[in-house]
């Protein structure tokens, strides 16, 4: 259902380049279509719903406006709030945001209000309303985010794949191969990645294994197991041309990833829990492409970021706003809240943790705005070297006299008969300089004749094109053909677990969340499970991070001397509370939603518990 949404916004909304008879190019332009009430209909929406709602019903927070010293976003903010829902208002605030924010502010947009419904389109009155986009990956919940977590296992089982890098999509290809294998879930501890074998060994790239030791889980291209994030993804490619989503999972007290700087502008929603996040002044590379990105493959950020002043500025943070002479390295500061969106231009370091969150573990999505592919300096580069290299004489190196001439190492270097025949050298340097002048002229012609603003727009809309359909090919070998990927939230159905038969084991375990009726596991279900399809030859169990260790311990304790007695699965923190040998508040606290999750299903799939049907 989401696929043919997706197809039938593309016909009505178009990604590729609309040229006409006159070569004018209508890409990307908000229409407004009005009804006879003077209001628009949705069906004619050239915009994203989602970022509408993120303008209007939230609370931006610009440049100056950052922290209070508890990571808290204080006063100055804009009023965004709506005037009889004018569509004219709504027209204002998006032209607004394109203008004055869009690749330039950072900003951050504390949610306002519920997302559930929202008017559209309709000038001074409530005759029509939708549900937000944004609100079902808000709504996603632990069940849904386990469940995308799921998705991703089952694709990818536990194997090592050779990688390679030759991409084919096929839109009637819905096999897995190894091209694919990079969309598996990065794992990282202590903000350094584990590798692959040691993903394998450790936790047989279970992912829920994985996070109660402490690691944080990354879900690349997450939009492909999620149609709630899909959804969201298809929407916001009404206003943008080409958006993906990545996921970011992280423990309470912990860091992903170290301080880097991005070459896409991203939008971060915060879906679940809390994290904490630092922007930085200084902006080391103006929006940088994927070679330049520090903090990443080898590219350190450099120490002025973390000490910047207003002498050590870039070219865009020194237009920015700061009220002390010396301004602080730090730009932003400031806690993200469930439903809070950041917005943040390429270029900006940045860091995030779930520190000082109130133990809270943190989930949130961010959206990717490809910006650094769809530059002017690449697209005319790409298009030069495209036209040139289909002429084979341009491939040839150029006249070996052009760059040697007048250089003391060359001239020390000539043998006597060259050195005494100077003019002759000089000679040959003029008539090949002359060709290099004539052949030049000739190139900028055609490239004056090649690249203009109509072959620009078709360019960019074939790259548009492209990544849209590989999306949308990817989404229908994922997500579209799993069973039961058309249930909201990722939700496990009551049908789910009267028909298991299997009440232990890797397919149980899948189907776990947080309404899950579990108990001890028996001795002969204990037995049927043959640990070494899940773990390395059944020699490890599960690791769990200190700080949750003892709890959950005394979880599977009190569930092994009360074998007749069953639990729900978001109800066993009660079992920590009654336990005072690991009932201290701070413990307590650091067992969240996920953390319990994540160890039943663990617990399921090694066969000490099993599900009540």
């Amino acid at each position: 259902q989401t696929l043919a949404r997706s197809r039938r916004t593309m016909k009505r909304h178009p990604t590729t380049s609309n040229i006409d008879g006159n070569g004018n190019s209508n890409r990307n332009e908000i229409k407004r279509v009005r009804n006879d009430d003077g209001g628009e209909s949705e069906s004619d929406r050239h915009h994203s719903l989602a970022l509408e709602s993120i303008l209007l019903n939230s609370i931006p927070t610009h440049i100056g406006n950052f922290g209070d010293g508890d990571g808290n976003c204080t006063s100055n903010t804009v009023d965004n709030s709506r005037n009889g829902d004018s569509a004219s208002y709504n027209a204002q605030i998006m032209i607004e945001f394109f203008e004055n924010t869009w690749q330039r502010l950072p900003t951050i947009y504390k949610k306002r209000q519920n997302l559930q419904s929202m008017v559209v389109g309709i000038a001074g009155d409530d005759k029509t309303c939708t549900q937000c986009p944004l609100q079902p990956a808000l709504s996603m919940g632990w069940d849904g985010i386990a469940s995308m977590l799921e998705k991703s296992r089952i694709t990818f089982p536990s194997t090592n794949p050779c990688h390679d890098n030759n991409n084919n999509y096929d839109d009637n290809n819905d096999q897995i191969n190894d091209n694919d294998s990079h969309l598996r879930p990065l794992f990282l501890q202590n903000q350094t990645p584990i590798q692959s074998n040691e993903v394998e060994s450790l936790y047989s790239f279970n992912p829920f294994a994985a996070y109660i030791d402490g690691c944080s889980i990354i879900q690349n291209h997450a939009d492909y197991f999620s149609a709630p994030l899909a959804e969201l993804c298809i929407d916001l490619q009404k206003s943008f041309p080409h958006v993906y989503c990545n996921t970011y999972l992280t423990p309470p007290n912990s860091s992903t990833v170290r301080a880097h700087a991005d070459d896409r502008d991203v939008f971060v929603v915060q879906i679940k829990g809390r994290k904490k996040w630092k922007v930085y002044r200084k902006v080391p590379v103006a929006y940088p492409y994927s070679h330049e990105q520090v903090g990443k493959n080898g590219i350190v950020v450099p120490p002025s970021v973390m000490t910047a002043s207003s002498s050590s500025s870039s070219s865009i943070s020194s237009s920015l706003p700061s009220s002390s002479p010396t301004p602080s390295p730090i730009l932003m500061e400031m806690i993200l809240e469930e439903g809070d969106v950041l917005y943040m231009p390429r270029g900006y370091v940045h860091e995030a943790s779930t520190t000082d969150c109130n133990n809270q573990p943190s989930f949130h999505a961010t959206i990717a705005i490809m910006t650094s592919d769809w530059s002017l300096s690449k697209t005319i580069s790409e298009m030069t070297r495209k036209c040139l290299d289909d002429r084979p004489k341009y491939r040839m190196a150029v006249d070996l006299a052009i760059g040697t001439d007048g250089r003391k190492e060359n001239r020390s270097n000539r043998n006597n008969y060259v050195i005494q025949d100077s003019s002759t050298i000089q000679d040959s340097v003029q008539i090949a300089k002359d060709k290099l002048k004539n052949e030049l002229e000739i190139i900028f012609k055609q490239m004056r004749e090649y690249i203009n603003v109509e072959t620009i727009s078709l360019e960019l809309g074939r790259k548009y094109d492209f990544h849209n359909y590989q999306a949308e090919c990817m989404r229908k070998k994922f997500l579209y053909t799993h069973e039961g990927s058309d249930r909201q939230n990722g939700e496990v159905t009551s049908a789910d677990l009267s028909s298991a038969v299997v009440v232990v084991g890797p397919n149980a375990a899948r189907v776990v969340s947080m309404s899950t009726r579990i108990r001890a596991s028996t001795p002969k279900e204990r037995e049927s499970i043959r640990i070494s399809s899940s773990y390395h030859n059944g020699t490890r169990g599960l690791t769990v991070r200190e700080d949750a260790s003892e709890a959950l311990l005394s979880i599977a304790a009190h569930m092994k001397e009360n074998l007749e007695s069953v639990f729900v699965v978001s109800e066993l923190r009660n079992i920590i509370t009654e336990n005072g040998a690991a009932g201290d508040e701070k413990t307590i606290c650091t067992i969240c939603d996920f953390t319990l999750c994540s160890f039943v299903k663990c617990c399921v799939d090694l066969g000490v518990m099993s599900i009540v049907p």
